[in-house]
């Protein structure tokens, strides 16, 4: 294990610490083997799934407790090695190399304003990646608007300097919101937007907070997001939102700008307006002849 640390602002300190990727391995190895005595997944009985099937169910969530037991051990050992009193709680940062030179976390998190393009630009290509429809798909400016906010903060996780995932939260009341993020293409089979939930998370218990969102599927659905959420952690909670237009005028207008004829706006979606476009209509042969 290699420590570093470096001077912030005032009293602050940055201490970076390298773990090595055998080390992680060997813990998210132990862990797989410890879930598959009691996985069950058909095709195979209890304690036969292979390492490989478990990785692919579970390999997030696994990864992020593998990390959270390695921060708990290795940052006593760290402050202890480098003789730091510790005035608060620690801001984690989750850093890792998917090329297996290392794996480790800086204890820091970055203003918003200063990640909000790279932030934006992963967003849009996860948008891509998955074909999302055109209401996903916002600007940059609304990405700069987010970092006036108090209550937001942005996580990210760099590989070799550059970032790899990152993901913008709202924090109040002791809830922490999963907002938008995502992964570039390149850092995809290191999960690393993973490990920016958990950072997420040990930055807010830190702070006395009690609960990581992460919303559902799309639209409600039991889809392939809930399952990726759902294997990050346990809890499963049933949410009741209350949809209330308060302004019908302007409610109409953007419903037309989106090409929706008053009384046909489409089901399962709210604000309708973010609703797909609806595909235009072949016209009929009397109107061809006029």
């Amino acid at each position: 294990m290699q420590v570093s640390v470096e001077s912030g602002e005032g009293l602050e300190r940055r201490m970076t610490v390298d773990l090595s990727a055998e080390r992680f391995e060997a813990e998210v190895e132990k862990r797989l083997r410890q879930v598959a005595r009691n996985a069950r997944i058909a095709g195979f009985r209890p304690g036969k799934v292979p390492l490989k099937i478990l990785r692919q169910r579970f390999g997030g969530q696994v990864s992020g407790e593998a990390f959270e037991e390695l921060v708990r051990s290795s940052f006593a050992e760290a402050v202890a090695q480098q003789n730091l009193l510790l005035a608060g709680a620690p801001q984690i940062m989750p850093s890792i190399d998917d090329a297996g030179k290392h794996c480790g976390y800086t204890a820091t998190f970055e203003p918003l304003a200063d990640v909000a393009g790279a932030i934006h630009a992963l967003y849009v290509e996860t948008m891509d990646r998955v074909q999302a429809g055109d209401s996903y798909r916002l600007p940059l400016s609304y990405f700069d608007g987010l970092g006036d906010r108090p209550d937001t903060f942005a996580c990210v996780v760099r590989h070799r300097g550059d970032i790899a995932a990152g993901c913008v939260f709202f924090e109040r009341e002791g809830i922490v919101q999963a907002h938008l993020g995502g992964t570039f293409d390149a850092h995809l089979l290191a999960s690393p937007f993973a490990l920016s939930l958990h950072a997420a998370a040990v930055r807010s218990q830190g702070r006395g907070g009690r609960w990581l969102h992460l919303g559902g599927g799309v639209g409600g659905a039991r889809d392939n997001l809930l399952r990726f959420k759902a294997s990050l952690g346990r809890g499963r909670f049933r949410l009741s939102s209350l949809r209330l237009v308060a302004d019908p005028a302007a409610y109409a207008r953007l419903l037309a700008l989106r090409g929706f004829a008053p009384g046909a706006e489409p089901a399962g979606f709210f604000p309708a307006y973010r609703a797909p476009r609806p595909e235009p209509q072949p016209l009929k042969q009397a109107q061809l002849a006029a």
